[in-house]
């Protein structure tokens, strides 16, 4: 039984995490933040608690994050870890980001829908589409 989502918010030393009524759960890294292996295992672990018993949708706001560690994206290839990941929209906001991440998404496959995007808005009708499907 899926449960409903609710509007919540928690703030942690490299980010928050906001779960709106939507369904998406809007992570946003803090202005200078490495995104390392610890940073992504504690996004994972809260959020599984937060969004309960269903699948999740991550919206991923790395527009002020100071890159990511080759083994923060090692773990998002442990399909086992994230098996309840229904989709990962990243917004960036610049064109090196943009390049840099699209290089990244290739170089480290994972076996969950993940899309660069510049534009909020296209990021959650997206993650939207993936929660009809």
């Amino acid at each position: 039984m899926q449960t409903k989502p609710t509007n919540k918010h928690l703030q942690l030393e490299k980010f928050s995490l906001h779960l709106k009524a939507d369904g998406i759960l809007r992570v946003t890294y803090n202005k200078g933040v490495k995104i390392d292996l610890d940073t992504v295992y504690q996004i994972r672990k809260v959020g599984l608690s937060i969004v309960s018993d269903r699948k999740i949708y991550f919206l991923i706001d790395a527009g002020v994050a100071n890159g990511v560690t080759k083994e923060a994206y090692e773990y998002l290839q442990q399909t086992e870890e994230w098996e309840r990941v229904g989709g990962f929209a990243i917004l960036t906001y610049s064109l090196v980001a943009r390049i840099m991440g699209n290089f990244s998404i290739k170089r480290y496959p994972v076996r969950f829908p993940k899309k660069l995007f510049d534009k909020e808005e296209a990021a959650v009708a997206w993650l939207k589409r993936l929660m009809e499907t």
